[in-house]
């Protein structure tokens, strides 16, 4: 199983919740779920997040685990933002 290395919820003026979940394998997943936009990023290769992968099909996979973890962490922490319906394709 993944270690988390960082979870980070803060709320943003404009764009409601940002949720972004770094593991300790490099990727970084950042969702929008107000405007259901997601952003993806290897920082084992892209430290500076250049490189948006969330549109990229090969990179599919990497989102739902990353995706799945974050959904696992909602419940010890007592969020109830409904991700699923704010991802449905994840």
């Amino acid at each position: 199983m993944e270690h988390v290395a960082k979870i980070a919820f803060s709320l943003l003026p404009v764009l409601g919740f940002l949720f972004a979940l770094k593991l300790m394998d490099g990727y970084k997943l950042i969702l929008y779920p107000k405007i259901g936009k997601a952003r993806l990023y290897n920082l084992a290769e892209d430290p500076k997040e250049m490189n948006d992968l969330a549109g990229d099909p090969a990179s599919r996979p990497v989102m739902k685990r990353l995706f799945a973890r974050l959904l696992e962490l909602q419940e010890p922490t007592g969020d109830t933002l409904d991700l699923k319906a704010a991802f449905p394709e994840l």
